[in-house]
């Protein structure tokens, strides 16, 4: 008889206190909705912090190849937009080839043009 008065005990300990079981308020309680703010989306892009010598670099020994002595490069950069400037430089232009710049390079690239050629 002993053990019929322990096994309620027992229940109540082994189940605690069943005023506020966690469990089932996180499942019933409604979720959150996220609010995502216009340039919060995730692009899949890491983010760059842009690396003005490597544009120097890049516009150093890759552009002025051709155009050292060529004012094209401060007659139009200041007239594109950064998408024009890398379409011209991933897929040429006119007499220009299309150049092996991509990535982070053309990030860097297009920095460094926006400040020698404002």
């Amino acid at each position: 008889m002993n053990a019929l008065k322990i096994l309620p005990l027992f229940m109540v300990l082994a189940c605690g206190d069943k005023t506020e079981d966690s469990a089932v308020e996180s499942v019933t309680e409604p979720a959150e909705e996220l609010a995502i703010e216009p340039g919060d989306e995730d692009t899949g892009e890491a983010t760059h912090e842009v690396d003005l010598e490597n544009g120097q670099s890049i516009h150093d020994n890759v552009c002025m190849d051709c155009h050292y002595g060529n004012p094209d490069m401060a007659d139009n950069v200041p007239g594109l937009t950064d998408e024009e400037i890398k379409s011209v430089v991933e897929n040429g232009k006119g007499g220009m080839p299309a150049q092996s710049v991509s990535g982070t390079d053309l990030t860097d690239l297009i920095a460094f043009l926006r400040q020698e050629y404002p």
